[in-house]
């Protein structure tokens, strides 16, 4: 099934190629559209799986519509620039823009002010910056350190309850789907799957 896509193993890259990502991918999704060749250099780069960044940055990103995706204006501390209405918006106080692709430090709490502080902290002040530097974050943290399956990222069964990427009790198979259909515009791949065994459970 799609939802089985949860235990593929992402610590290598894919194999994509950036045009048909661009044309049949993310040719009509928001600030990502034509950045495939980021998400292709992240993962050679970080040693992860392109297709499942791209799943997940459409997932985190609503399809390249977020406010935190579409970039954000920040002052010279990486706070938050509002109008006078108090609406988030370009000041004479701005001084950069930052996208932030992942979710990165956006807490259910506070999203965006954290989520933008998060990636001026980084430098993130473009797309492209966005998604290699979120790419490196997710491979350091999560699947470079072990937990290299959705499965794994969002359950952690090696140690359960700690060290979970997401708070949406879905969030491993909510990416299945788009990583499925990313996968059907290759025709030749190699899929290692890891399915962890409880044992000794009452």
């Amino acid at each position: 099934t799609k939802e089985f896509l949860q235990f593929l193993v992402l610590s290598k890259p894919a194999g994509l190629n950036a045009t048909e990502v661009n044309n049949k991918i993310l040719y009509d999704k928001g600030i990502l559209k034509g950045t495939a060749q980021a998400f292709i250099d992240a993962g050679n780069r970080y040693n992860i799986n392109e297709a499942y960044l791209i799943a997940h940055t459409l997932h985190e990103t609503g399809n390249g519509t977020s406010i935190l995706a579409s970039g954000v204006p920040v002052d010279k501390n990486g706070n938050v620039t509002r109008n006078s209405r108090g609406e988030i918006a370009e000041t004479s106080n701005t001084k950069h823009i930052v996208y932030n692709m992942y979710g990165y430090g956006a807490r259910d709490s506070c999203p965006i002010e954290c989520g933008a502080k998060y990636a001026f902290n980084r430098g993130w002040f473009t797309p492209s910056a966005a998604i290699r530097g979120g790419a490196e974050s997710v491979s350091t943290n999560y699947i470079q350190a072990g937990q290299d399956t959705l499965y794994k990222m969002k359950w952690n069964p090696d140690n359960p309850g700690t060290h979970q990427y997401a708070t949406h009790v879905q969030w491993a198979v909510a990416q299945t789907n788009r990583i499925h259909e990313i996968y059907n515009l290759l025709n030749n791949y190699i899929m290692e799957f890891d399915v962890p065994k409880f044992l000794g459970q009452p």
